[in-house]
């Protein structure tokens, strides 16, 4: 449901799931979406919606209920700055699993020069108890970019700090060449790392990829992959291959 007057929005949702199970074990869900949003030609958005989720499985009743803020500036064309602010809750028939929660949200996005693109995001959550998904104690703190180093080179890049249990951190990075762009062969070289503390894990490596059109309905692929690949100490040097062939008529 969906209610509109000129820039300010009014949604309604409602959502029942059932599923059967042997033995008297079933499950019955149901969701319920309020929420009034501002969008418009202007610089400023905001919306504001409250969410209810029950369910009542053969071993418990739980009820989960949210209420969240948020905003969004954009102070120039190439700048964005955007808030979000929730409250939650979260009872059960037992008590056992209750717990409420804040969880605050802050985002940048912006394009420095029109080559670059750089997005930063901040996530901090507070349990008064942990119950389960949703209600964690949780951090997190991400970096992405984007830039076009010179035409047909791209850049991507992607840190990643999260604080659970513990600390950890990933960083991804790629670069993409495209040498021959239109016509009826298309190359593509590519290489990227990629480590994880959470897993122990380090990948890097290249490859190249090649589409070929003979003919207009007639295209063949083929592609190369050579990494480096550390896992929880074991170091390995997968290589693979990979070839297709499409013809349509």
């Amino acid at each position: 449901m969906d209610w509109r007057r000129n820039s300010w929005l009014l949604s309604g949702q409602l959502q029942a799931n059932r599923e059967s199970a042997p033995g008297d074990l079933d499950t019955d869900s149901n969701t319920r979406l309020l929420s009034l949003s501002r969008r418009g030609t202007g610089r400023l958005g905001a919306n504001l919606s409250w969410m209810v989720t029950e369910d009542d499985n053969y071993n418990a009743r739980y009820r989960t209920e949210a209420v969240t803020a948020d905003a969004t500036w954009r102070a120039a064309p190439a700048l964005t700055f955007s808030q979000k602010l929730s409250r939650g809750w979260r009872k059960s028939d037992f008590g056992t699993g209750d717990s409420d929660s804040w969880v605050l949200s802050s985002e940048i996005q912006s394009a420095p020069r029109p080559s670059l693109r750089v997005d930063l995001r901040r996530t901090e959550r507070w349990v008064s108890q942990e119950a389960g998904v949703g209600f964690t104690t949780y951090s997190e703190s991400q970096a992405d970019a984007n830039w076009e180093i010179m035409p047909l080179l791209t850049w991507n890049g992607q840190v990643i700090s999260q604080k659970r249990d513990e600390r950890d951190w990933m960083i991804r990075n790629s670069l993409a060449w495209t040498p021959l762009p239109g016509g009826s062969m298309a190359l593509s070289f590519q290489a990227s790392d990629y480590q994880d503390s959470r897993t122990d894990q380090m990948r890097r490596g290249a490859g190249a990829t090649a589409d070929w059109r003979p003919r207009p309905r007639l295209t063949l692929s083929g592609s190369v992959d050579k990494s480096f690949e550390r896992l929880a100490g074991r170091d390995s040097w997968p290589l693979s291959f990979q070839f297709r062939g499409y013809w349509t008529f």
